[in-house]
């Protein structure tokens, strides 16, 4: 019969006293095992599906037995399907998502060549959605400048509201905060040539500005200092931009 389960005769003998047992043991074409893992669990049309599929053998161990692998949209067709070999038990690959295609639940297979009763799976969703924006905050532990001091230091915050932390970098300007009398509104005056660039860690950066830096500045282009500023009772105003390696996005602050 073509269709039985193949299975195995285990015996055991005893000679004292004289006694034999038999068992019938079923043979699995099961080959292993297969983990499949996406880089996020929802995705906007258009984007990529960064995923990878990982073979282990009944050991644990990585094998490169081949693994045919299938990829389902949102209406159940099969829209690619392919044999491959993973090195040293992983297989990593993209999934180009249609800017037209339909909403809905996709899913990844795999199963090991000949081992069609066994298949893995992992879902995602493709549809449309906007990313939460990170905000940016500017901590300087007080509102002023103390004109004794020899810097202006100020720590730059860039977090999700989610809680993850933005890695990348920021670019900080300085300006004059003026009141004007004529529209009865605020003005900055950007100072040229006073920039900061650095780098954003685990959501942080820690920024020291001499103050004699400032002042420098100042004189040059306006023929004044802090002391005058604070004479005249204008302010200085700081604006901070974050951009997000990974992402690409900006925020400022």
């Amino acid at each position: 019969n073509s269709q039985q389960r193949p299975y195995l005769n285990l015996v055991a003998e005893v000679s004292k006293p004289l006694e034999k047992k038999y068992m019938r043991v079923l043979v699995s074409n099961h080959r292993g095992y297969i983990f499949i893992q996406t880089d996020q669990p929802m995705y906007n049309p258009s984007q990529k599906v960064k995923y990878r599929v990982f073979t282990l053998d009944h050991t644990m161990r990585p094998t490169e037995e081949r693994v045919n692998i299938s990829v389902f949209n949102a209406d159940g067709s099969r829209i690619m399907e392919s044999m491959k070999s993973p090195k040293d038990g992983i297989f990593r690959n993209l999934i180009p998502i249609p800017s037209v295609s339909k909403m809905g639940t996709w899913k990844i297979t795999a199963h090991y060549e000949g081992d069609e009763g066994n298949v893995a799976v992992r879902e995602f969703k493709v549809q449309r959605f906007v990313l939460p924006s990170f905000e940016v905050k500017i901590e300087t532990g007080q509102r002023f400048i103390l004109l004794s001091n020899e810097q202006l230091d100020f720590t730059i915050s860039a977090m999700y509201s989610y809680g993850e932390k933005v890695n990348g970098s920021y670019h900080s300007q300085f300006g004059v905060l003026r009141k004007s009398a004529a529209h009865n509104s605020k003005e900055v005056d950007i100072i040229k040539g006073l920039e900061l660039i650095g780098l954003v860690q685990d959501g942080t950066a820690d920024v020291a500005l001499p103050l004699e830096k400032i002042n420098s500045k100042l004189e040059k282009q306006w023929n004044q200092t802090l002391s005058n500023l604070q004479e005249d009772g204008f302010q200085i105003h700081m604006r901070v931009f974050v951009t997000n390696i990974k992402s690409g996005e900006i925020q400022d602050g």
